[in-house]
């Protein structure tokens, strides 16, 4: 793992033409393993050691040497990296972990990373065999049966060092830029509590789709921060309500403080879409002093992805998607002390996901995507009543139909 000292000038340099992943030789494969393996499968064959619970080894108790250094490690800042891991294809993960390896981090840096094997196809430690990670730094390999992203960042979550100061998110099958590390932990300064930056999403990148970065009055919803051109900080009594309004984050470009949020999980019934658009409302409702850079700073990748994977309309997928974003509306809109015109929006989205879930299943695919037996128990326990509604909106859908065919026809006649 790389680390070096930052001169201030250095970190004004962020945003770079291309990513280079390519792995550092006296990084990613350094001389010294420092694994800890919370796993019940058995280890692999680079692993060499007794199994052990995610919450029973210390990272102490794995590189004693740390201790003894003179206690220069006292004052070092813990960032646990959680990566949640389902792939059908090997050689992903090690592309997201030598991203990691290449961060150019401030002296005294530590990190943890938790690897989250959610019931993979393909085990991690295919990935694994021929990495090594230089202490301080750690890797830690956790299992559990197929549950979803959001569960599995909440077993990250659940199995943060206690003494780690920030936690990021990164998905296995995306990579960071060498210094989005280093920009998170200098914006978030003192004082700024959540982080995250715009990320690469071909042929552009996803703030310049988003209203809330390119509309006129942005100036006015969020002010540069500490002088620096890419550097910004929202209005405290804005945030909620971006946030809400637009999907802002992608989640493998955030970094925020452990302690403000230690409590909060992603609400894992949201499991096809929405689990990670609420929990940054979550906390941007309890914190709201969050900033962000534009430095493309995020590479997405192209592994297995649910939400990418579920935009044919008349398919079970969609259906499932669109009733999660019922359900995840509804949280928002239900959030404590939320704003009215927040409020107002998310019930409109909410009635809107509705209206399109009648829409689908009216058509003869769409309604045996819903019949799916699957699909069928989602969408009762996503959107309670669904079935029972289905008929009056159904009504409503033709009544409008009528409605605006006999006004195409009252204007021909006027033609």
């Amino acid at each position: 793992m790389m680390r070096q000292d930052h001169e201030h000038d250095e970190l004004e340099k962020l945003r770079a033409p291309a990513f280079d992943h390519r792995p550092d030789q006296a990084g990613l494969y350094a001389r010294t393993k420092a694994y800890l393996h919370c796993s019940i499968t058995p280890l692999p064959p680079f692993l060499k050691g007794e199994k052990c619970s995610p919450t029973s080894v210390s990272h102490r108790s794995i590189c004693p040497d740390l201790v003894n250094d003179g206690g220069n490690r006292m004052n070092a800042v813990r960032i646990a990296v959680i990566i949640p891991y389902f792939q059908r294809e090997a050689g992903i993960l090690s592309g997201c972990l030598a991203s990691i390896a290449g961060q150019r981090l401030p002296d005294a840096t530590e990190l943890d990373m938790i690897v989250i094997d959610d019931g993979s196809p393909v085990p991690p430690s295919v990935d694994l065999e021929e990495i090594m990670i230089d202490p301080p730094h750690s890797l830690r390999i956790i299992t559990q049966p197929n549950r979803g992203p959001g569960a599995a960042r909440n077993t990250g979550l659940d199995n943060v060092p206690p003494d780690a100061a920030f936690v990021a998110f990164i998905d296995s099958d995306d990579r960071w830029a060498p210094d989005h590390l280093a920009t998170a932990l200098a914006m978030l300064g003192e004082d700024r509590d959540f982080y995250f930056c715009d990320s690469d999403m071909p042929p552009s990148t996803l703030f310049a789709g988003l209203d809330t970065f390119t509309r006129i009055d942005g100036p006015s919803i969020f002010a540069a921060l500490d002088g620096r051109p890419d550097a910004f900080m929202f209005d405290p009594a804005e945030v909620t309500h971006c946030m809400a309004r637009e999907y802002l984050c992608q989640t493998s470009t955030i970094v925020f403080r452990w302690p403000c949020f230690r409590d909060l999980r992603f609400d894992t019934r949201l499991r096809y879409a929405g689990e990670d658009w609420l929990m940054w409302v979550r906390m941007a409702q309890r914190s709201r002093r969050i900033c962000f850079s534009t430095a493309v700073n995020g590479q997405r990748g192209e592994g297995v992805n649910l939400y990418r994977g579920a935009h044919d309309r008349l398919s079970s997928k969609n259906l499932r998607r669109l009733a999660s974003m019922v359900k995840a509306n509804a949280l928002m809109a239900a959030e404590p002390g939320i704003d009215r015109r927040t409020r107002d929006m998310c019930q409109a989205r909410q009635k809107a996901a509705r209206t399109e879930i009648a829409g689908i299943m009216m058509h003869p695919a769409g309604l045996r995507s819903a019949l799916d037996p699957e699909t069928a128990r989602s969408l009762a326990l996503l959107d309670e009543g669904i079935w029972l509604q289905l008929p009056s909106r159904w009504a409503s859908l033709i009544s409008a139909k009528l409605s605006a065919r006999r006004n195409r026809a009252r204007l021909g006649e006027t033609a």
